[in-house]
């Protein structure tokens, strides 16, 4: 189908990591002006012969096959958390790296905290969830007359009285957002 539309098509063994390595640098490479799509077949449950190839593997097949599924995807028996040598030496430094981006932030952020201290206290406060219980913000909420009135329109006005009560209150619906009168 893709083939159809103009794409470039590379269809590939999903599990030959190798292979699904070269297809990605090949279409970066390919300069053809056309996009790409790289179709990874795959067998569900690839290894766990009891459901290999069924919706069963998606969860059913459990804790008893696990050790033999291993095995048979050509992991080391008998460790229950097995990172190979490659992905131990890809990640190393990682933590090192981010241990000091993280640092460098919580100067940056700390500036910024002393010159606005508001906006940090609203900003911490969001972060740590911190809002009034429902039920007080229930009866923080006006009462409003009954009334033949469209969902959309009371649901605005309880979504301004919300919005007032919990700064970092977001609202959404998508593209209907609009007439859905949900913004605030």
């Amino acid at each position: 189908r893709y083939e159809a539309y103009g794409w470039e098509v590379y269809d590939i063994d999903g599990h030959d990591l190798d292979v699904v390595q070269e297809t990605i640098a090949a279409a970066k490479a390919s300069d053809n002006g056309k996009p790409k799509f790289i179709k990874c077949n795959t067998i569900i449950g690839k290894g766990m012969e009891e459901t290999e190839g069924t919706n069963a593997a998606h969860g059913e097949a459990g804790v008893p096959y696990v050790d033999n599924a291993k095995k048979n995807i050509g992991l080391p028996e008998g460790e229950k958390w097995f990172v190979s040598e490659g992905t131990r030496d890809y990640f190393k430094g990682v933590q090192e790296k981010n241990t000091a981006v993280y640092e460098e932030w919580q100067k940056t952020y700390a500036a910024w905290s002393e010159a606005n201290p508001e906006l940090a206290k609203e900003l911490e406060a969001a972060i740590a969830d911190d809002v009034m219980p429902a039920e007080e913000m229930i009866k923080a909420i006006p009462a409003t007359e009954a009334s033949a009135e469209a969902t959309r329109v009371s649901g605005n006005k309880a979504i301004q009285e919300v919005a007032k009560l919990v700064p970092n209150y977001i609202s959404g619906s998508a593209d209907l957002h609009g007439s859905c009168r949900n913004y605030i």
